[in-house]
């Protein structure tokens, strides 16, 4: 795999990802007790679109609420990254903004 590829990948994943979570995110922080904030997670997204091993990278300073973040995005399918015409699993750092 060359560096164009993963260049590639990288941005397209990005682009995709902020415009697929958008309007969740506002679903989520809304419902999140009106919190304000922002959490940074890691996360994998696989092959087939779903989400694992979120974690905290930099707590919101509220747990309920980071624990609420890891819920929500193991329930989110994303757009898997393609790399030579093959999906292939994807790990990335997301910053959430919330405020209420």
């Amino acid at each position: 795999m060359n560096m164009k590829n993963i260049l590639s990948a990288t941005l397209l994943v990005a682009g995709l990802f902020t415009a697929q979570t958008a309007a969740a995110e506002v679903r989520f922080f809304q419902d999140a007790g009106r919190a304000d904030g922002k959490v940074a997670m890691s996360f994998t997204i696989k092959a087939d679109g779903s989400v694992s091993d979120a974690r905290i990278t930099r707590s919101s300073g509220n747990a309920a609420t980071d624990s609420a973040a890891i819920e929500w995005m193991q329930h989110q399918t994303m757009q898997p990254v393609f790399v030579n015409g093959e999906a292939k699993d994807f790990r990335i750092v997301k910053e959430i903004k919330f405020a209420a």
